[in-house]
């Protein structure tokens, strides 16, 4: 207001309508997923409708304009202001994304026997993080399974645990062959062959014990020899056998383990074909090696039964 000397009098308001001095209101932020994920996080900030000026930042990294949705691989916080046109920014606002997960999980395997056995394998599994479509594995011969395990995030990891070494096949049967088959006063050698996937190797004599095979196993009576063999896994073959009945004792046509009266007649008999000898009788009975039997090998028979000869 003015006033002159005349008294004049003149009054000119002045109207202030541009000081600002409050802030913006904060920006909200919010993101498109919030349960775990696998994939990219998109965050929308939503600034005041006084906000001139809209920021975000990145954990510490700068601020930028923000002008669409802000796109995240990892987790991380986004902060946003805003300014108005009269230069006052907004309080910070912030958002932290934890939900993204991208690391498979890790599935680890028991302990199992990878030695080569007879016997059903089960394998164990555990996970790290998530679920497992199953915890164990029985396996009852040789194959392949998956184990997979699936975090909240959807990170999916597939562990395959293959089995090769179960064998339930028992070997082959071993083969014994002697080495004389026709009658014969002299050991009987016999050789015992048995499958190459037997790792264990043995015989036995009758009711004897079984025994280690090394070398072929030479016998001086008439007996029964057993074989068996059993392979890494433990599977045992069928037994094997072989008769020997073809060692014979000079004179002993009776086959009672000593020469008598009785043989020394029955070989009269072959002779005069009287009785018919078997061919382990007539070996038996020609003691004299002539190839024949005659009333000469049932004399000397007769002589060594009682006593009056040691020997043929």
């Amino acid at each position: 207001m003015a006033t002159d000397a005349a008294g004049n009098v003149t009054t000119q308001t002045v109207t202030i309508s541009n000081i600002d001095k409050v802030a913006p209101d904060v920006a909200t932020l919010s993101a498109d997923k919030t349960d775990p994920t696998k994939t990219n996080v998109t965050v929308t900030i939503t600034y005041p409708s006084d906000a001139a000026v809209a920021k975000y930042k990145i954990d510490s990294g700068a601020w930028t304009d923000y002008t669409v949705p802000v796109s995240v691989s990892a987790n991380c916080t986004i902060y946003a202001k805003g300014q108005d046109n009269a230069g006052n920014w907004s309080d910070v606002s912030n958002l932290a994304i934890s939900n993204i997960d991208k690391t498979p999980p890790i599935i680890t395997i028991g302990d199992y026997t990878t030695s080569p056995t007879n016997q059903d394998i089960t394998v164990t599994a555990s996970t790290n993080e998530g679920t497992l479509n199953f915890t164990s594995h029985l396996f009852t011969a040789n194959g392949s399974f998956d184990f997979v395990a699936t975090d909240a995030a959807g990170n999916v990891t597939t562990q395959t645990v293959t089995i090769s070494n179960i064998d339930k096949v028992a070997p082959d049967v071993a083969t014994l062959s002697a080495d004389k088959t026709g009658p014969t006063d002299t050991n009987v050698t016999v050789t015992i062959t048995f499958p190459t996937d037997a790792a264990v190797t043995q015989y036995k004599i009758d009711s004897g014990a079984w025994t280690d095979y090394t070398v072929p196993v030479s016998v001086s009576a008439n007996c029964t020899i057993y074989a068996k063999g059993q392979d890494n896994a433990g599977n045992w073959s069928d037994v094997s056998s072989l008769i020997i009945s073809n060692i014979v004792i000079l004179g002993d046509l009776n086959a009672s383990g000593s020469v008598s009266a009785a043989d020394a007649l029955m070989t009269l008999q072959g002779a005069t074909g009287r009785i018919t000898l078997t061919a382990n009788q007539f070996f038996a009975a020609d003691v004299n090696k002539s190839g024949t039997v005659t009333s000469a090998d049932a004399l000397k028979i007769l002589q060594f039964a009682t006593g009056r000869i040691t020997s043929f």
